[in-house]
């Protein structure tokens, strides 16, 4: 027996940091993160077998397996169970890797010390693969390999927070990070997505207020808010079409009532349409396949036309018009265990990088989605197991 739980620890040891740390980069192409995070759920059941988690792993984890329980139920409740089977049993999956994944990346000493490096890496490879799409592209917005230009501009945002916390944490040692950080602005411009830039002026002051707070750096609260400031100085300039024809329509709905068609009326729209098929439904919703056509039920002659759309491009909507109440609850439980698991880990810069992310995502899903999503889900899931299994790992830093 000992022979075998040695080959099996040498296996983890070497496979494991090695599928996590792809991760990363896989994160670019539409379901690489989420096979990532599906072969380190299967080894960290295969591993649990012979070697326990961590008591805070499985007291979370478990959290993560009741939400996902909670969808179905509801999902079933709602009568299709054909159509939940695809919608739901099966796109929320990587709800129930999240213990397991935890689990046996904190057995692997995941992340190492590779993960400089990997970040690194993955920011200069992803600004190159977003420079190369973006001149090959019919419109001026470029994103990823088969994912759309604001979940590209999410996940490359998304690893530059986190070298950006990892190089405030161990200044000057890792300050030469701050070279892919100010590099990964360049594909976040390229996407030409507001969205991403307010998340990563969220992510900025959040990591920074972290590092100034626990540091007690007062001194520095000046320059940096001034730097913010500039920083979106310079993100307005730089998108001030796009902001501007945001300030045309929004004008003309608020004099006359009239919604442009385009991003801002669709949206308002669906906001619209989304509150009035919730209120219909407002306890377990219409189901997750019958979201959109639970909405259009709402519309009026000569409104916005959405019979193109697939999702109503926001989370939280989304969940309340697919599981009623039981869905604002999924979202914001979420939302919740991940700020739980950020306060439990020992590591500085991963523990800013935690609160900072939440945000991030939290804001991010007012204009998109993040289950339920082949680009999206996989990352949502792999990050959460990634902070969960830091958190795990009190006596050992990143």
């Amino acid at each position: 027996m000992s022979g075998v739980a040695t080959h099996s620890d040498r296996f983890i040891g070497r496979a494991v940091p090695v599928v996590a740390m792809s991760a990363f980069i896989l994160a670019y192409t539409a379901s690489g993160a989420t096979l990532a995070h599906l072969f380190l759920t299967l080894v960290g059941i295969w591993a649990l077998r012979t070697r326990p988690a961590d008591p805070a792993i499985i007291r979370i984890g478990l959290w993560f397996i009741g939400l996902y329980a909670l969808v179905v139920a509801v999902d079933f409740a709602n009568g299709d169970i054909g159509e939940s089977i695809e919608t739901t049993v099966a796109a929320y999956l990587p709800l129930l890797g999240i213990l397991p994944a935890a689990a046996v990346m904190a057995q692997a000493d995941v992340p190492g010390a590779s993960l400089d490096r990997v970040l690194a890496g993955t920011i200069v490879i992803g600004a190159a693969l977003n420079g190369i799409l973006f001149l090959q592209a019919d419109f001026p917005r470029a994103g990823g390999l088969g994912i759309s230009p604001i979940v590209f501009g999410f996940v490359i945002l998304s690893w530059a927070m986190l070298a950006l916390a990892r190089a405030l944490e161990d200044w000057p040692r890792r300050a030469w990070l701050f070279g892919p950080v100010v590099l990964s602005f360049l594909p976040m411009a390229l996407t030409g997505t507001r969205m991403v830039v307010i998340c990563a002026l969220i992510g900025f002051a959040i990591i920074l207020l972290h590092w100034v707070i626990r540091g007690r750096r007062w001194v520095l609260l000046l320059p940096f808010g001034t730097g913010l400031v500039l920083l979106a100085a310079l993100a307005g300039y730089a998108f001030r079409f796009r902001w501007q024809v945001l300030k045309n329509h929004a004008q003309i709905f608020i004099e006359t009532g009239e919604l442009v068609p385009g991003s801002f009326g669709a949206r308002v729209e669906m906001l619209r349409l989304g509150i009035d098929a919730f209120r219909a439904a407002p306890l377990i919703g219409h189901g997750r396949s019958n979201q959109i056509a639970a909405a259009l039920e709402q519309a009026t002659p000569g409104s916005v036309d959405l019979s193109h759309q697939n999702t109503l491009h926001n989370e939280y909507l989304v969940h309340m018009v697919s599981f009623g109440l039981f869905g604002l609850v999924f979202v914001l439980v979420f939302l919740g265990l991940l700020i739980w698991i950020a306060r439990g880990i020992a590591d500085p810069a991963l523990r800013g990088f935690g609160y900072a992310w939440t945000a991030m995502l939290a804001v991010f899903m007012l204009s998109n989605i993040a289950f339920n999503s082949g680009p999206m889900s996989g990352t949502v899931c792999f990050v959460a197991a990634l902070l969960l299994a830091a958190r795990a790992r009190q006596a050992t830093p990143a």
